[in-house]
């Protein structure tokens, strides 16, 4: 399927006006449902992008998603750390959940909703 020919400016123009936001108006509350509405973009695109494009059922990114951000909030929320450290200990929460995850998704023999 082709995309129709206005897509790129399309995109082009969301992306000007999602940077110009903060310019164009001193409500946070509004910087911040644009910056909600355009992380669960990210995550409807990833859904897409496996689902709708592979064909394949899985809900692992958005797991992955959850636990990374769950993570962070805990290290900077209660553990009183920086954004920063929280960003790196969000990927090393995901890094040994992968791995756990894996090894038990590598050894599954037959057909299974994982």
């Amino acid at each position: 399927m082709t995309e129709p020919r206005w897509t790129p400016f399309a995109v082009l123009a969301a992306v000007a006006v999602l940077a110009a936001l903060p310019f164009l108006t001193s409500s946070n509350y509004m910087v911040g449902i644009a910056i909600s509405g355009l992380i669960f973009l990210v995550a409807a695109s990833s859904r897409q992008l496996v689902y709708g494009y592979a064909g394949q059922l899985s809900s692992a990114q958005l797991g992955f998603w959850g636990a990374g951000g769950y993570a962070a909030a805990i290290a900077v929320v209660d553990l009183k750390q920086s954004f920063w450290t929280g960003v790196a200990f969000a990927c090393l929460v995901n890094l040994l959940l992968s791995i756990v995850i894996g090894i038990v998704i590598t050894r599954t023999t037959r057909h299974a909703f994982v």
